[in-house]
């Protein structure tokens, strides 16, 4: 979104001017930390960006893409990915601007990001992924037995689900 209040950027630019965000050189790339900005009272419009990560055409990808809570399942299970993990980030994105709140929360007790309650609570949700989908992952095997049950304990209900 759009922050239509500049002091917020001229805050964020002092902080970090005055104590640096912790950053990481990796190769020709340097990854920063982030920081927080202060609440707005107001979004401005929608900006699309970050097109570091841009896939383009129908080509199969593997590995990490998209913010945690925002996973689509293929991507969560460690399995070959396309262009159709768009359309789940466009749905729980909806579902996260319509409705004030994530759909997923995907972090254990501790605050840490958790594919175990990730994946619970989409079960929670949706229902068990289709069996096929379990069979193609090496890494459901850590969730869910030979016959696609998963190992945990569920949320009741979507109400339990935070």
């Amino acid at each position: 979104m759009a922050v239509e209040d500049a002091s917020i950027l001229a805050d964020f630019e002092e902080k970090e001017k005055s104590n640096p965000s912790p950053r990481k050189i990796d190769g020709d790339r340097v990854i920063y930390a982030s920081r927080k900005l202060k609440k707005t009272r107001q979004h401005g419009r929608p900006t699309l960006c970050d097109f570091g990560q841009a896939r383009f055409g129908s080509n199969t990808y593997s590995g990490d893409i998209q913010p945690y809570i925002y996973r689509a399942p293929e991507v969560l299970l460690q399995m070959p990915w396309n262009e159709k993990v768009d359309i789940w980030n466009v749905g729980v994105l909806t579902w996260t601007m319509s409705q004030k709140r994530h759909l997923f929360y995907a972090k254990d007790s501790e605050k840490k990001p958790s594919d175990a309650h990730h994946l619970a609570e989409m079960i929670a949700i949706m229902g068990p992924p289709p069996q096929e989908l379990i069979q193609n992952s090496a890494y459901a095997t850590d969730f869910f037995d030979g016959e696609g049950i998963y190992r945990s304990d569920l949320p009741a209900s979507f109400a339990d689900v935070k």
